[in-house]
């Protein structure tokens, strides 16, 4: 399955499309530069995800660090991260995504696979992601799982079910024994700072097309304007009025493709003072006009 647009809750959560079926897992192909502004924004998921790097560099980015992940690595990404992702500059890029319920490795409620390997993977706050090389034995056997159970998926033979969680109930077991130390120390305490980032985030979203202050964005969650500037600069390295910038920009380019409004209505209705202060920070952000983003002459 091919997917070119994330759809999200309005607390950034993202929708996916197995959420409700008795199969938890969904496996596609992402190509980053596809999706509006050549990237794929701030977002995240309960479900735990697992990628496959087919074609360039891509920077994945979460509110932990920073890794630069190249052709033939994958990336293992913890339950409820924010994460970016980011093709480097010039690069054509392709990835195999696999999304799931961790539940399909737990099974039972409170089952010893639940209590023994998933749960201290899931509530350990220092893993938000892990990087896979193939240059590193272990780490090319956790790569070779990760690729063969995509292959399951997306053939869906006879049994494809009962094969993709044999196959990622190796990977689980092989990233465990990776993070075996980070395990040992883990601190499973609740993440006040992400819990904050996320209220002021989701602010921004429900109110992009007002007139927003920065003391507005802080009092969405209880915090000062400073610590609101430290909070973007530490969780995301931005500022809040950046990632306002950036997601009013997104939300034109959804009416662009989707309504007939004029662009001068499109510029005024997401929040921006002129049309032609929305002119500018568009080609900036798009590398093109809003006209030609209209037209599709990217």
């Amino acid at each position: 399955m091919f997917i070119d647009k994330l759809r999200v809750k309005d607390n950034l959560e993202e929708i996916l499309g197995h959420s409700s079926k008795p199969f938890p897992h969904t496996s596609y192909y992402v190509e980053p530069e596809k999706f509006p502004g050549g990237y794929i924004p701030w977002h995240w998921h309960r479900d735990v995800e697992v990628m496959y790097i087919v074609q360039g560099r891509l920077k994945l980015t979460t509110n932990m660090g920073e890794y630069v992940l190249e052709a033939g690595e994958a990336v293992f990404l913890n339950s409820n991260v924010l994460h970016l992702q980011t093709p480097e500059k010039g690069d054509k890029v392709i990835t195999l995504n696999q999304v799931f319920d961790a539940s399909l490795i737990s099974g039972q409620y409170r089952s010893v696979f639940e209590q023994k390997y998933v749960e201290p993977l899931l509530s350990c706050r220092e893993i938000d992601a892990m990087v896979f090389r193939p240059s590193d034995v272990r780490q090319r056997k956790i790569i070779d799982f990760i690729r063969r159970s995509q292959d399951t998926a997306d053939e869906q033979a006879y049994g494809y079910e009962l094969l993709v969680r044999n196959e990622l109930s190796v990977v689980w077991l092989l990233i465990c024994q990776e993070a075996e130390e980070k395990l040992e120390q883990k601190k499973a305490v609740k993440n006040t700072g992400e819990e904050r980032l996320k209220d002021m985030m989701l602010y921004i979203q429900e109110h992009y097309m007002d007139k927003l202050l920065l003391k507005d964005i802080a009092y969405a969650a209880n915090i000062s304007e400073r610590e609101a500037l430290r909070s973007f600069k530490k969780h995301l390295n931005t500022t809040p009025f950046t990632y306002l910038s950036e997601y009013r920009i997104r939300m034109a380019t959804v009416k662009l493709k989707e309504t007939e409004a004029s662009i001068s209505d499109i510029a005024y209705d997401c929040g921006f003072s002129s049309a032609s202060y929305f002119g500018k920070i568009f080609r900036e952000t798009m590398g093109c006009t809003a006209l030609e983003y209209r037209r599709g002459i990217i």
